[in-house]
């Protein structure tokens, strides 16, 4: 357990935020989405942190936050706003945005 907290401690901010958007089940592209980079960047770091945390899979990183009492962030996804005209939906926009609730 303490050389598991060893390793998330060895992580650095941005890799701990990563963390927390793989154990709460995101994509790469969205968490590059979260991130406001690329999914190249994102895939880089999520890599970093399966490597420091030596995580096999998304999964065993999911059962190492458990065993560190680790709680992922809930995230919300973005709402798209359409307009009835006539018969046919028509997409006004979409808002392609994450937010942690309140």
């Amino acid at each position: 357990m303490a050389e598991l907290q060893q390793r998330y401690q060895g992580l650095t901010a941005r890799e701990q935020k990563v963390m927390d958007l793989v154990v709460s089940g995101m994509q790469t592209k969205q968490i590059a989405s979260v991130l406001g980079t690329s999914e190249i960047t994102a895939a880089v770091h999520r890599g970093r942190v399966m490597h420091k945390m030596q995580a096999g899979s998304p999964a065993e990183l999911g059962s190492m936050a458990e065993r560190l009492k680790f709680t992922p962030s809930r995230w919300v996804l973005g709402h798209r706003i359409i307009l009835w005209a006539g018969n046919s939906p028509t997409l006004i926009f979409s808002i392609r945005t994450y937010n942690r609730p309140i």
